[in-house]
């Protein structure tokens, strides 16, 4: 009846965590560690180059009064191929970069260094960006030359799209989300195999007493 023992209306269901909260967390933690490893790929590397008049065979010499050019090697530290974009002193300028890098890979970046007037070792400053290959080249490019925040908040916002995108299409493949182990942290079954190992036990106390 209305006032049955053992029945409280005034309790809410618990909601159970399933799947759809799995891979909205899962995109949440991936867009989070993109973002972060985005952030401190960011760099300004500091490039010393020697000007002399009888300059040798390393890459990091020039000669005095004549214009030279300086090869910087750039890597992809990461499992996914990225775009690499590079800033330099305004003094210098770029005649090579990579269109791309692949997965641990490694480029070269061609820097032309315009005629110098003294002997002695000089320094310039480049700054890099590398970028998941998520977009057009054009695109990041783009955005990149504007403010480097614009292009990383694309990227996190394009690693969330696709996330969201692959787990709304498994959900639609049949027998594939029975690959996945989590279906639910809280699931009737779950609760009644609890509760029958607890009777079991509390029975097995019983007898012992």
């Amino acid at each position: 009846g209305f006032f049955s023992p053992g029945r409280d209306k005034s309790r809410k269901p618990r909601r159970r965590l399933r799947l759809r909260d799995i891979y909205r967390l899962m995109s949440f933690i991936a867009v989070g560690v993109v973002l972060v490893s985005l952030l401190l790929g960011t760099r300004t590397s500091q490039i010393r180059y020697l000007v002399t008049d009888n300059p040798g065979t390393r890459g990091d010499q020039v000669a005095l009064g004549q214009p030279g050019e300086l090869d910087v090697t750039v890597k992809n530290q990461g499992f996914l191929p990225v775009w690499h974009f590079a800033k330099v002193d305004s003094a210098v300028a770029i005649t090579k970069e990579p269109h791309w890098i692949a997965p641990l890979g490694q480029e070269t970046l061609r820097i032309a260094v315009p005629p110098q007037a003294e002997t002695g070792w000089k320094q310039i400053y480049i700054e890099g960006h590398s970028y998941p290959i998520l977009a057009p080249r054009l695109i990041m490019q783009s955005l990149d030359a504007v403010s480097p925040w614009l292009a990383i908040l694309l990227t996190g916002f394009l690693v969330y799209l696709y996330l969201t995108l692959f787990f709304a299409l498994i959900q639609r493949i049949p027998g594939l989300e029975g690959w996945i182990p989590l279906k639910s942290f809280k699931d009737k079954t779950a609760d009644r195999r609890i509760r029958r190992v607890k009777r079991w036990l509390m029975s097995g106390k019983r007898a012992r007493s």
